[in-house]
């Protein structure tokens, strides 16, 4: 005569909830904006910082703004989106100022002196870069390009987005490099490592 299973056990049913915390959502998108330094990928954490780097009209705003909304229903929201650089063309190096955001354009004009910058391979010395006369800082930059001379002179250009002046090769490719500026301007234009300017190298096409 068999025994019953129950003489010796107890079956409670019951359910086991699932183990350890939620995954977080890191997403990673590949980017031809030439705004971002080759040879590296830059990390966001909101749609916001996005738009802060790229400008809230790029494309990379509106796909950032749509990836930390997350999906209906979602639980937990995306926390972070990497933006890698796709090189559709061959790229120029370029030196990127620190943010001058908080720089009027009456501290601008007060700034006379030099930049020194080497481009792929060769020092350039400005001559002296009198800025008393520039009416905006876009005005500015093509102020500084005009003090550099010599076959493929760096320009300068003034982004209104991150509030930064960007200087160019005139090169491209694995032989466009670009390194941070001396001279007596370096500092107060932010070219300098110390003032947090961003080297992006020649890159050829991925």
């Amino acid at each position: 005569m068999g025994i019953p299973a129950s003489d010796l056990v107890t079956i409670n049913p019951s359910v086991l909830g699932a183990g350890g915390n939620a995954l977080a959502l890191n997403g990673l998108i590949l980017t031809k904006n030439t705004a971002l330094p080759t040879g590296g990928v830059q990390t966001f954490g909101n749609a916001s910082a996005v738009g802060d780097y790229f400008g809230t009209s790029s494309d990379e705003y509106t796909l950032a703004s749509v990836y930390f909304s997350g999906y209906d229903g979602s639980t937990i929201k995306p926390s972070t989106l990497i933006f890698a650089p796709y090189n559709d063309a061959a790229r120029a190096a370029w030196i990127k100022s620190g943010s001058l955001s908080t720089m009027t354009l009456t501290q601008l004009q007060a700034l006379t002196g030099t930049l020194i910058v080497t481009v792929d391979g060769t020092a350039f010395t400005s001559s002296t870069i009198n800025l008393a006369t520039a009416t905006s800082f876009s005005d500015a930059a093509t102020k500084i390009t005009a003090g550099f001379t010599g076959a493929n002179k760096p320009t300068c250009t003034w982004n209104a987005v991150g509030s930064t002046f960007q200087l160019t090769s005139a090169t491209t490719g694995a032989t466009s490099t670009i390194g941070y500026c001396t001279g007596t301007l370096a500092t107060s234009l932010k070219f300098t490592s110390a003032t947090a300017a961003v080297l992006s190298q020649g890159a050829v096409v991925d």
